[in-house]
């Protein structure tokens, strides 16, 4: 069995427009041969929306379950969401890296030192650029780490909580 990379998505899910793009992200993780965790794809078994308790817990086993746990950090400032998530990683010695794609920065960088500081930062916000070219080079980030050893993958198997492509309870 291929060794498969666990990516956890660390991203804020609380639009239609954040909802698909998190979604492409995954597809285009999956299509790359890696095993993506979306929070947003957490669901009870009749495909409702669990307890916030339930919803925690899975997604702190997504990340514990996780080679790399990838961070989208646009906005003003990050999701706290995303910044807890990415925060968690960290402190449990998962590798992160960040995409930002919007233009604005924080005082010192592209974003808050703390992520700057503790990721592995990508950005791709280039003016007119599309968000399929920053998936690209969000992917070719990935494969990057992947070639210089940084990232070590575990054989295939799905994630221990709900939200990965093969855990559909």
């Amino acid at each position: 069995m291929t060794p498969k990379l666990r990516i956890y998505l660390a991203a804020s899910l609380f639009s239609p427009f954040e909802r698909q793009r998190n979604a492409d992200i995954a597809q285009r993780l999956l299509g790359q041969g890696f095993m993506p965790f979306l929070p947003q794809d957490i669901s009870t078994h009749t495909g409702e929306r669990p307890a916030a308790d339930v919803i925690f817990s899975q997604c702190v086993a997504g990340i514990d379950d996780a080679d790399l746990v990838i961070g989208l950090v646009d906005g003003a400032d990050v999701d706290s969401g995303t910044a807890w998530e990415l925060g968690y990683a960290y402190a449990h010695r998962k590798p992160t890296l960040l995409l930002r794609t919007d233009y604005r920065s924080a005082e010192h960088g592209p974003v808050n030192i703390m992520l700057e500081f503790s990721s592995h930062l990508v950005v791709a916000n280039t003016p007119r650029s599309s968000a399929v070219a920053a998936i690209d080079t969000l992917l070719e980030a990935v494969t990057q780490l992947v070639a210089d050893g940084a990232l070590r993958s575990r054989p295939a198997q799905p994630f221990s909580s709900a939200g990965g492509p093969d855990d559909k309870p």
